[in-house]
């Protein structure tokens, strides 16, 4: 697994932990990232809370950029 996928999921954490979530990098397998994803909360701006789907499309638009083999983003709810 590349360093510049670990820097980008890292990134991407950064950006959902203001609002209490998590995101934790799985595995990377036949150019397919996992991702665990724990969205956070927030009273104020329910929309500001990256879905799921939202997560996975930002990281799909950014990851190719860093490392061209990922083609697929899954992305694990974490309740």
């Amino acid at each position: 697994m590349s360093e510049a996928v670990k820097r980008v999921v890292e990134e991407f954490g950064e950006i959902v932990r203001p609002d209490g979530g998590s995101l934790e990098l799985l595995a990377v397998e036949g150019g397919t990232l996992r991702v665990a994803y724990r969205p956070g909360h927030n009273e104020q701006c329910a929309t500001c809370v990256i879905s799921p789907e939202n997560l996975r499309d930002m990281l799909l638009d950014v990851l190719p950029q860093h490392d061209p083999s990922i083609r697929q983003v899954e992305v694990s709810l974490i309740a």
